[in-house]
């Protein structure tokens, strides 16, 4: 028992002595040491957590300009004549890209006139930065002010071009939201766009053959008989534009 009692006195001995001992600040190098880990570990949070959070809101938050329905004087005219028999339908295709994913089709809307016959085919494209990059690299062209034709397409090899394009833009993502007149969407199963360089783009000196090209640089589906098309009503930042 004195053992113990003795090895008690010595701890609680030694512990005055360090309670007397006087306070040493830590050197200045390791606070300067103590303040860059902790702003390298603020970093490597933000680069693992809120970088990509910032990205796949950039990828899903698409600009008005890329969704909004155009409008053109026919459809003006038509919506005028009788608000409730115009008809608007979204096609809806999930995830749809072309091979290596360069270029996504993001939505598409179908009008209906009052006839109920189709007047439009609406679709938005969007395409990275870097595609055009990409682009240039594999052809060995210098891409012009606007470097793609986009070419709507059925499986009986129809094909129309573009009668009204939108460009936006919203970082590095590229957008183009497509109008084409006056489809004939009788008997199709399948629509496709067809990506072409729009230098010296001639449509007549291309094939299709099921409504795709191999020699085009991507082609991305865009509509199957089987997709769900349901009815949307317009907003009215779209409707807005009737009369300006």
């Amino acid at each position: 028992m004195d053992f113990l009692k003795k090895i008690k006195e010595k701890e609680e001995a030694e512990r005055e002595e360090e309670e007397l001992l006087p306070y040493k600040a830590p050197h200045p190098a390791w606070k300067v040491f103590g303040k860059l880990l902790k702003l390298l570990m603020t970093l490597v949070l933000v680069s693992v957590f809120v970088i990509p959070c910032v990205r796949i809101f950039m990828l899903n938050s698409h600009p008005n300009e890329a969704v909004d329905l155009i409008w053109t004087e026919s459809s003006k005219a038509s919506y005028k004549s009788d608000p409730d028999a115009f008809h608007t339908y979204k096609i809806k295709m999930g995830d749809s890209y072309s091979k290596l994913g360069y270029f996504f089709f993001i939505e598409g809307s179908i009008v209906e006139d009052e006839a109920g016959r189709i007047e439009q085919i609406q679709l938005t494209m969007r395409y990275n930065d870097s595609t055009v990059t990409y682009f240039e690299e594999e052809s060995g062209e210098s891409s012009a002010d606007e470097p793609f034709v986009f070419v709507l397409c059925d499986e009986k090899g129809n094909c129309y071009l573009p009668d009204v394009t939108v460009e936006s833009e919203n970082g590095n993502l590229n957008y183009r939201r497509l109008l084409f007149d006056n489809v004939d969407m009788s008997g199709v199963d399948t629509l496709a766009v067809n990506v072409y360089s729009a230098n010296n783009f001639d449509l007549s000196s291309h094939t299709f053959a099921d409504g795709k090209d191999e020699n085009a640089f991507a082609t991305v589906l865009v509509y199957t008989s089987q997709v769900k098309m349901p009815e949307y009503k317009l907003s009215k930042r779209e409707t807005a534009w009737i009369d300006r």
